[in-house]
């Protein structure tokens, strides 16, 4: 098993479903995030806490509103966590 924090598209997936209550496995690589019950700007803004929290990254919400996917947003963090 993956170290949890360890920056990464397990990591992310497994923060995104913790940070939005859903079943760990449910969320898909594919998945449009608008698509997501509580992807709302409530879960938007708590997981962009919960990004900060576990790889100090600092993503402004309107960096999250241009992704689409789940992996638009994996991509979107790693980014930034390489910056």
């Amino acid at each position: 098993m993956p170290n949890p924090d360890t920056l990464g598209t397990d990591a992310i997936v497994r923060v995104l479903e913790d940070t939005l209550l859903v079943e760990r496995g449910s969320i898909r690589l594919d998945q449009v995030l608008a698509e997501l019950e509580a992807w709302d700007s409530m879960g938007i803004v708590a997981f962009v806490g919960e990004v900060d929290g576990h790889w100090s990254i600092r993503l402004s919400v309107d960096e999250i509103l241009v992704c689409e996917t789940v992996t638009d947003l994996i991509a979107c963090i790693t980014r930034a966590g390489e910056a």
